[in-house]
């Protein structure tokens, strides 16, 4: 099977003015938008170009994207970043020339079986490329506002060198490295990494984005009622996966003699890993498992252990929970649950609303809209972050 190349490729990556939240991501605030033009020679592809647009370039910006008449390739993009530029530009006939690697890879996992082994762009670029990013993503948003441009921009050109590293990975050797384990590529996927076989055209791309959220994660089992009916083929539905979870790590730096509390967002189903570093000093705690991306919430003097939680964080971190959950999350009726006794029980022969199990034992009662939900749900915290 000969394989017809793109004559350019453009990579595509967006900062954002604020850390990521529960907030939908169409509510962001543009920092940067970078673009990379990559130009295929001899058998390969050469950096052409770098070119970054500001919140008041939107125009300029559509202009470009719809001007170019190459592939763009972006990691994680048609989840986030085309959702956070979809308010500002049109992206008819963007999406149809856009390739998500994110996407793409979680496809090929599902498809081997194996579920180990973090699909984070820095992951990834550091087992495959030996490059990884020049900042951590979470001190960006601090950054562009303490009016560090120059070393954002930076940070996001690297992003597009990734991206498209990545992405030229998959398709020159068809073979990517995950965790411990390679994954090859047949020749018949390689055809929606070079366009050939679009991912999705703008208007289902559109219906899903504005149904589920994500183009990621596999369809709930249909009999749990947990996929609406909408003209999507199986293929497409196929990444429909509406639930997520909240865990809790606290984890001490000893060299900042501070203990820090992230929460970690995660996929039921899945089990990707992130590696978790000191905010501060940077020092590396390990991987942890973390699906959905991360963030520190805050953290205390002195070391009060590490751990993992679900459903109820350590008594010191109480209030530092709360305060998080009522800026995040500012429509639930309660922050945190603190001893199921104190939530009223209901009858024995009710569905949760979250999983769609059959509650055998006591059901609790939601507190964002009070519906019922088993023990399982209320303890893995799936009500914090399951808001319609």
């Amino acid at each position: 099977m000969s394989l017809e190349l793109p004559k350019q490729v453009c990579a595509l990556d967006i900062e954002t003015q604020e850390s990521i939240s529960e907030r939908p991501f169409e509510q962001y605030s543009i920092a940067v938008v970078g673009t990379k033009i990559y130009s295929l020679q001899d058998g390969s592809y050469e950096a052409d170009d770098y070119r970054y647009f500001l919140a008041d370039q939107f125009d300029a910006l559509g202009a470009f994207l719809h001007g170019f008449d190459g592939l763009i390739v972006g990691h994680n993009i048609l989840s986030f970043d085309y959702r956070v530029l979809h308010p500002m530009i049109p992206l008819h006939g963007v999406v149809e020339r856009t390739v998500d690697t994110l996407a793409f890879l979680h496809a090929q996992r599902r498809s081997s079986g194996n579920r180990r082994g973090s699909l984070k762009l820095q992951t990834l670029a550091q087992a495959n490329l030996g490059v990884g990013k020049t900042l951590k993503g979470e001190k960006i948003p601090r950054l562009w506002k303490q009016g560090k441009h120059a070393e954002v921009i930076a940070y996001n050109e690297q992003d597009c060198t990734l991206a498209q590293g990545l992405w030229w990975k998959l398709v020159g050797e068809r073979r990517i490295r995950i965790g411990s384990d390679t994954i090859r590529i047949d020749a018949k996927d390689v055809s929606s990494l070079t366009g050939g076989d679009p991912m999705f055209t703008f208007d289902t791309w559109r219906q899903k984005i504005e149904r589920d959220g994500y183009v990621l994660f596999p369809q709930r089992s249909r009999q749990q009622g947990r996929v609406p009916a909408t003209g999507l083929d199986d293929e497409e539905a196929s990444f429909y996966e509406p639930e997520t979870e909240s865990r809790y790590y606290s984890l001490y730096c000893d060299r900042c003699d501070r203990t820090y509390l992230f929460e970690a967002h995660m996929q039921p189903g899945f089990s990707d890993w992130e590696v978790f570093n000191c905010p501060d000093c940077g020092q590396e705690f390990g991987e942890k498992r973390a699906d959905l991306g991360k963030e520190v919430i805050g953290s205390l003097k002195g070391n009060y252990g590490a751990g993992t939680y679900q459903g109820i964080v350590p008594d010191a971190f109480t209030t530092v929970v709360a305060a998080h959950v009522r800026a995040t999350r500012p429509k639930w009726a309660m922050p945190m649950l603190r001893s199921q006794p104190d939530l009223p029980e209901r009858p024995m022969t009710e569905r949760c609303t979250l999983c769609g199990r059959l509650i055998e034992e006591v059901a609790y009662e939601n507190p964002v809209d009070g519906t019922p939900i088993c023990t399982g749900c209320l303890t893995a915290c799936r009500w914090l972050i399951a808001l319609k």
